[in-house]
C-alpha cells in the first residue's frame, strides 16, 4: 500500500471500517467512511435465514435465477451452510423458473415444485402456472410462505395473499432509499471536486 501514500480514499461504512482507516493512516494515506444507509444491509436475509433454521417457514418460492442465487449467497455468509441448505429441502420449496431451479440444484436444494418443467427455455413461468402448482401441494391457508420479490411475481403475491397465506418478501438486492441524503451529497460534491484519488468497495 505504500504506493498510495499521501493519497485521499473513500469507502463506505461496514463492520472492517476501522480496522481498514489504520491500515490505510499507518500507510501514509487517508480513507474517508461514508455510512449512506445507517442499517445492516443483512437484516432482511439474516431474519429470513434465522426462520429456516427454527422451521418458521412452510413454504418458500424462488422465481428468478439471479434472485435465487442472490438470496442463498447472502444467507450462507450468515447461518451454518449445511443447516440452511438442510432446512430449505425439509420445507417445500418451489421453483418458479427453469433458472431458479438450476441454481437450486447447483446447492443440492430438494425442489418440492418445478413450475417451470414443462419449460424448455429460460423464460419465466407464469404466475398462474405457479399458482397452480402451488396449488396442487394443498392449501395455503395460514401458512407462512417465504417468497422471492420481483417485477415478475405480483401476480403471485396477489393469488397467494387472496388464498389466505401469510406472505414474507425476500428482496434479493439492494433498492432500498439512502437513509442518509446529506451524506450522500456531501461524498458525490467531494467526487465532483477530485477531492479523492479512488473509491473503495468491499463485499457486503
Amino acid at each position: 500500500m505504500r504506493k498510495f501514500c499521501d493519497s485521499s480514499f473513500a469507502s463506505f461504512s461496514g463492520p472492517d471500517s476501522s480496522s481498514l482507516q489504520k491500515a490505510f493512516g499507518e500507510a501514509g494515506s487517508q480513507l474517508s467512511v461514508f455510512d449512506l444507509d445507517g442499517r445492516s444491509k443483512s437484516s432482511q436475509i439474516a431474519d429470513f435465514a434465522n426462520r429456516i433454521l427454527t422451521g418458521d417457514f412452510d413454504i418458500v418460492v424462488f422465481v428468478s435465477g439471479a434472485g435465487t442465487r442472490a438470496i442463498i449467497e447472502s444467507a450462507l455468509r450468515l447461518v451454518p451452510r449445511q443447516r440452511f441448505l438442510d432446512g430449505i429441502s425439509d420445507i417445500k420449496t418451489i421453483a418458479g423458473s427453469v433458472a431458479a431451479a438450476n441454481v437450486l440444484r447447483q446447492f443440492d436444494v430438494a425442489i418440492s415444485v418445478d413450475a417451470s418443467a414443462n419449460q424448455t427455455d429460460e423464460l419465466l413461468a407464469s404466475w398462474r402456472a405457479m399458482l397452480i402448482a402451488i396449488d396442487g401441494q394443498g392449501s395455503v391457508v395460514n401458512q407462512n410462505v417465504a417468497i422471492e420479490k420481483s417485477s415478475d411475481s405480483t401476480g403471485l403475491f396477489s393469488g397467494l395473499e387472496s388464498r389466505g397465506a401469510r406472505l414474507t418478501p425476500l428482496l434479493p438486492f439492494e433498492t432500498g432509499v439512502i437513509k442518509n441524503p446529506s451524506v450522500a451529497i456531501d461524498l458525490f460534491e467531494r467526487i465532483d471536486a477530485g477531492e479523492f484519488h479512488g473509491l473503495l468497495f468491499s463485499d457486503p
